[in-house]
């Protein structure tokens, strides 16, 4: 795919990309970086890489062929949803099927848990936490 057929792809995907440069260690390179941009202008993701900005007769073919590689990052990126998929909530009939009914007695009135022993009750307030 062509470079102008992957921006159109990535935009059409609700997406767009911002370049810019930061200084590298070494004095005869930048980082190209470009970031990944949502519908809200939020960065979704980002890819740097370095760049050789002087010293050399192909720079210029250097850079572009790093941009071009950021593309088709960048296009290979967007084909798939970047975020995972919003998980629709159990039906309201699974939950209450889920939920265990309280033990009754027969007469109606509810069965309360085991109340602790005295010695455990004495030694949790000895223990400190």
């Amino acid at each position: 795919m062509s470079t102008t057929g992957q921006l159109q792809a990535i935009g059409g995907r609700g997406y767009s990309l911002r370049w810019s440069t930061l200084p590298h260690d070494r004095q005869d390179y930048d980082i190209l970086v470009l970031d990944l941009l949502d519908r809200a202008g939020s960065v979704v993701a980002s890819d740097r890489r370095p760049i050789k900005v002087r010293g050399s007769v192909i720079t210029r073919a250097g850079e572009e062929a790093q941009r071009a590689a950021q593309i088709a990052w960048a296009e290979e990126l967007t084909r798939h949803p970047l975020l995972p998929p919003v998980v629709n909530p159990p039906e309201r009939e699974a939950i209450e099927e889920s939920i265990q009914p309280k033990e009754e007695r027969p007469n109606g009135e509810e069965v309360s848990p085991p109340v602790p022993g005295v010695g455990d009750v004495e030694a949790e307030a000895h223990d400190p936490v």
